[in-house]
């Protein structure tokens, strides 16, 4: 009997590793805005408003700059909501009901691996929270953000042999108006690849700098969670939502001519077995 295939949104498996996990220029951003509280920004901003104003000039010419700004801002709002110009708040979003799988040795996503709830996956959550005033300009700050960025650009590397899968960073900005606790979400196949890579040589140096660090630095501080679900125990839904999460990783195939693709692991959810909560966690087929 032919097993049917579930639609995978991607299409074909791609040559080398997308990496839409990793921070981008917007992450960047929101991440210097973070430093400073919005009353220090509206200070700051108002300091450079009065030293425009303080210049021989025209005082029309020096409110001119902020004024411009502002209404800029709104009518390019409203150019979006109308209509008008591109929403680029819909770049990267997928318009449809869809659902993250795990992709068979083939590469492909059957009905018969989700009725048996799909496969195992680990998440590994790590965070990274500078207590200082001075934030990531504080003593021995930057030695670790760096080292952060080393560990998993090797993750990134090795993807193929590691079982890494995929990461995202996020700003824990639900303690504090401001110097938020950086978090970064890793997803991995199991507890084994998490436990071999935990051993490796390029964590073991950045675990060994981080103890030698808060010896002098208290105030820098770590903290990891991580959890394994095993198959049948884990599901997950995105509707009109750009891919996060487990969404964003890229799982490793190995081809007959034995050329090594990436497969998106997204399918498409709107109906049969995927539809439903149930029916993705393989325990229900009433939508077959």
């Amino acid at each position: 009997m032919t097993v049917q295939q579930y639609s995978a949104l991607a299409g074909s498996p791609l040559p080398a590793r997308p990496l839409l996990g990793r921070e981008s220029v917007a992450f960047g951003h929101n991440f210097l805005r973070d430093q400073f509280t919005i009353t220090t920004w509206l200070l700051l901003g108002a300091v450079l408003q009065a030293l425009l104003v303080a210049l021989p000039i025209r005082t029309l010419y020096a409110v001119a700059p902020a004024v411009t700004l502002l209404v800029w801002q709104v009518v390019d709002a409203l150019m979006m909501s109308f209509g008008l110009k591109r929403n680029i708040y819909m770049d990267n979003v997928v318009q449809t009901k869809c659902t993250a799988l795990v992709p068979d040795e083939q590469g492909s996503f059957s009905r018969a691996s989700v009725g048996k709830g799909g496969e195992g996956v680990c998440v590994f959550i790590l965070g990274f929270r500078v207590n200082h005033p001075l934030s990531v300009a504080a003593p021995g700050a930057r030695g670790i953000f760096h080292n952060f960025t080393i560990m998993r650009d090797d993750l990134e590397a090795n993807a193929a042999q590691n079982g890494f899968l995929g990461s995202e960073f996020l700003l824990n900005s639900g303690q504090r108006t401001t110097r938020s606790e950086l978090k970064s979400v890793w997803y991995f196949r199991s507890t084994e690849d998490v436990m071999a890579w935990a051993h490796s040589p390029v964590h073991r140096r950045g675990w060994e700098l981080y103890n030698k660090t808060i010896k002098k630095y208290n105030h820098l501080g770590i903290m990891h969670e991580m959890y394994e679900s095993p198959a049948g125990d884990w599901e997950n839904i995105y509707v009109n939502h750009q891919p996060v999460g487990l969404a964003s990783s890229a799982f490793p195939i190995r081809s007959e001519d034995g050329n090594l693709r990436w497969v998106d692991p997204l399918v498409d959810a709107r109906k049969g077995r995927l539809a439903s909560t149930a029916g993705r966690l393989g325990k229900d087929v009433s939508g077959e």
